[in-house]
């Protein structure tokens, strides 16, 4: 059986979330950047124009984020600051409220 899958992109109005959720383990095809096409889809509201190396980075970048985001919300953070530190520019995650934001 196969699922069909209506959603956008844009769901939660975070990309974060937005860009973790391209990957649904519920569907019979969990993929939903599948190509460079679904990738543009997904930027466009961004006026982005990716091509065919960024399907991959994307796709890293993604499964790094669900990894985060599976964490208990009090090791978000820190993992995210973790991940930002192995970056070549130095932004800082800054928590206010509980809510971790990106400051650079």
């Amino acid at each position: 059986m196969t699922v069909t899958d209506e959603r956008s992109f844009h769901e939660t109005g975070l990309v974060a979330l937005d860009l973790a959720n391209t990957w649904d383990p519920w569907l019979d095809d969990p993929e939903r950047l599948p190509s460079v096409e679904a990738l543009r889809g997904f930027c466009a509201e961004f006026g982005e124009d990716p091509g065919a190396l960024d399907l991959a980075a994307v796709r890293a970048v993604r499964s790094r984020l669900r990894v985060v985001l599976a964490l208990e919300p009090e090791r978000r953070g820190g993992a995210l600051g973790e991940w930002l530190a192995e970056l070549p520019a130095r932004p800082a995650v800054v928590e206010a409220g509980g809510v971790p934001s990106l400051g650079l």
